[in-house]
This record gives structure tokens, C-alpha cells and sequence, in this order.
């Protein structure tokens, strides 16, 4: 389907650079009268422009879908990725991701700060400690450094020694 609307893009694209290109040619040949080729070329320099405005627009629109479903493809990965694993680092997680780590920790800030990643995260460090749902009412310790952590906690604490980032998914 893209192939086809891509082809269709190009051959519009291509028609109206003629239509524009032998109106041009006509007018300088004098085998048009001087009014007939302004409105001619103009409409041609409109339509060349239309043409060209809607098959960038057009290419924008493919690559923001693209991008939304990579992002999605990533989070979903992400997750898969995380799911029982007791201790897992960034470089892990971007190779199991098949992405750079900066995005692997981009993808995992924006899943915590969705409220939907339990679990620590050392940035420093760059180790994840994914846990189930709800250990933070249980937790008595950093999973990082083993200092003990605040007792007053709703979704998330951060450690005040090594500075973890304690997250739980939000009820």
C-alpha cells in the first residue's frame, strides 16, 4: 500500500513539473500570448507547489506513524525485557531492545513516569531492578545499595545514599 501511494505522489509530482516545464517552453517560444503564459505557468508554479507540498506533507505524516509504532514496538519490548529478571543492566536492556542505551533509558523514563514500571533504577549506575507490583509497601532497603529508605512513600522514593529511584506502578 505505501509503494502504491508513493507512486502515485511521484507521478503527480512528475505531471505537474511537465504541465509547468511545457508552459514555460510554450511561452518562450512565443507560442503563447504573454497573459495566457503568466496564468499558465503561474497556475502550473501553484499546482507544482501543491503537488510537492503534499507529498512532503504526506512523507511527514509516514515517518510520525512510524516513529509512534517503533515507540510503542519499544515500550512492549521493554517490558517483555524487564519481566523476571532480578537485576538487569542498561546495556543489557539496550542490546535485548536492539536500541542505543540512551534510547533504552529514555523508553524506561518515560514508562516510569507513566506510573507503569515497578521496580529501582540506579541512572548513575545504570542498572534496573524490576519488581512486581506493590513491593514498595514492602521494601524496607535500597535494592541498589542496601540503605534503608524513607518510610513515607506512595509510587516512589529515591534512595538519599547512592540515589536510586524507587518506583511503584500506580493503583
Amino acid at each position: 500500500m505505501q509503494a502504491w501511494g508513493q507512486s502515485v505522489r511521484n507521478g503527480a509530482l512528475l505531471a505537474t513539473a511537465g504541465f509547468s516545464g511545457l508552459a514555460v517552453y510554450l511561452f518562450l517560444a512565443g507560442q503563447m500570448t504573454w497573459l495566457w503564459g503568466i496564468v499558465t505557468v503561474g497556475g502550473g508554479v501553484v499546482a507544482g507547489g501543491v503537488a510537492f507540498a503534499v507529498t512532503r506533507l504526506s512523507a511527514v505524516t509516514e515517518l510520525l506513524e512510524e516513529s509512534q509504532k517503533t515507540e510503542a514496538e519499544i515500550q512492549r519490548r521493554l517490558v517483555d525485557a524487564l519481566a523476571g529478571n532480578a537485576r538487569v543492566s542498561m546495556a543489557q536492556l539496550a542490546s535485548a531492545l536492539e536500541v542505543s542505551p540512551e534510547a533504552a533509558a529514555d523508553a524506561l523514563r518515560d514508562l516510569s513516569g507513566r506510573g507503569l514500571f515497578a521496580g529501582a533504577v540506579s541512572w548513575e549506575a545504570g542498572v534496573i531492578y524490576p519488581r512486581s507490583v506493590g513491593y514498595l509497601a514492602t521494601v524496607g532497603e535500597c535494592l541498589h545499595c542496601g540503605a534503608g529508605l524513607p518510610q513515607v512513600r506512595h509510587t516512589g522514593v529515591t534512595c538519599g545514599v547512592c540515589r536510586a529511584v524507587h518506583s511503584d506502578i500506580s493503583a
